[in-house]
């Protein structure tokens, strides 16, 4: 293991430790799972979306899960099966395990793969959407490694390749399609 790794690691894992910060970063790691966000937040942006885009927000929503979908394919199936990198707490290491033992393999980050993708994707859409995308996927990605179960490399690697495929299918799919709703909206 890289010895920056490490001890970016047991900075943020332990470092940055405390039990008032701990519910924030466990939020944070598994959003996705917490029932307001998950039928309560997602639903009501998707709806504002299609609400205020219409006909360009949908082929938005597509290419976002397009996004999440080439993102977990390419990180999950791929990256990580190939490289098998264990997980903090199975290296033997002193982790601060602060959510339930994760089985499977640590390189890359899909949390951070995922969520950076979809950020990136939003970006080019919407920049203010984006934003506030990135500064969500900049906090999934450190509360995994908060939590205990990422190293560093593994969130910065999931977080490039997210971006890497959220800016292809956001220059190819989204412009390509929105080039086409306008012209559509003009005959």
């Amino acid at each position: 293991m890289k010895t920056w790794d490490a001890e970016l690691f047991y900075w943020i894992n332990g470092g940055w430790s405390a039990e008032w910060w701990d519910p924030f970063w466990i939020a944070m790691s598994d959003l996705h799972k917490i029932g307001w966000f998950a039928w309560g937040i997602i639903p009501a942006a998707v709806l504002l979306i299609l609400l205020k885009y219409r006909a360009s927000g949908l082929a938005f929503l597509l290419g976002l899960l397009l996004s999440l979908g080439a993102a977990d394919l390419v990180a999950y199936r791929g990256v990580k099966i190939w490289i098998k990198r264990p997980r903090p707490e199975v290296q033997g290491l002193q982790v601060q395990l602060k959510t339930i033992s994760h089985s499977g393999y640590s390189f890359p980050s899909n949390h951070a793969a995922n969520t950076m993708a979809m950020a990136v994707y939003s970006c080019i859409f919407n920049p203010v959407l984006g934003a506030f995308m990135l500064l969500g996927a900049l906090l999934v990605g450190l509360s995994r490694i908060y939590v205990g179960v990422h190293f560093p490399l593994d969130v910065l690697s999931g977080w490039a390749i997210g971006a890497f495929l959220g800016l292809i299918i956001g220059r190819v799919y989204l412009r390509s399609v929105l080039k086409r709703i306008k012209s559509a909206a003009f005959v």
